[in-house]
């Protein structure tokens, strides 16, 4: 059997991107993950947001383990921890209102509590941050980083015994001193 993980990147990101949907009242096509090559930006208004993984940072070694409920386990698991920069653009005329809730629920319980994929750590202070569109015009965009915590568990076949045989030999019956 080959190696499986309980949590992907795609599935934290997703979460997270439901997450602002809802707290933002975002409509469809509102949030963009990027990168999305060759597509072209949504309206300027009513605004849209950008998510993009910026960092992942190892917090710890391996958690090795296995199951010690199942009598004969086959499976050994590997945990790590990671923390995971996403960063964050708002554009269009309430970019400033977005960053300030984002920033305002990732670094309360409230964010805590509607994720299950990821925790948030916390999240930096939003900077403005215009951007020229290609008809050489200024867009309000803002940009933050928020950062969680996700710890996939790796699952891998393993062999185990259960029972042993024990015997017991004469070394030096069985391996002569030469």
């Amino acid at each position: 059997m080959t190696a499986i993980v309980d949590t992907t990147l795609e599935q934290v990101m997703t979460e997270i991107g439901d997450f602002i949907v809802a707290q933002l009242g975002l409509a469809t096509g509102q949030l963009v993950i990027s990168y999305p090559n060759r597509v072209s930006n949504p309206p300027a208004s009513p605004g849209w947001i950008d998510m993009t993984v910026a960092t992942r940072t190892r917090l710890n070694t391996n958690i090795d383990g296995w199951d010690m409920t199942i009598d004969d386990p086959t499976m050994t698991t590997q945990e790590s921890h990671w923390q995971l920069g996403v960063q964050i653009d708002c554009y269009g005329p309430t970019a400033e209102q977005w960053v300030l809730i984002l920033e305002t629920l990732f670094r309360d319980e409230m964010g805590c509590d509607a994720l299950t994929f990821s925790q948030p750590l916390y999240a930096d202070e939003g900077t403005r941050a215009p951007v020229e569109n290609d008809s050489q015009q200024y867009e309000n965009r803002w940009v933050m980083t928020a950062y969680f915590q996700y710890d996939p568990v790796v699952s891998t076949a393993q062999d185990f015994a259960n029972t042993l045989e024990i015997e017991v030999v004469n070394v030096f019956e069985r391996y002569p001193p030469t």
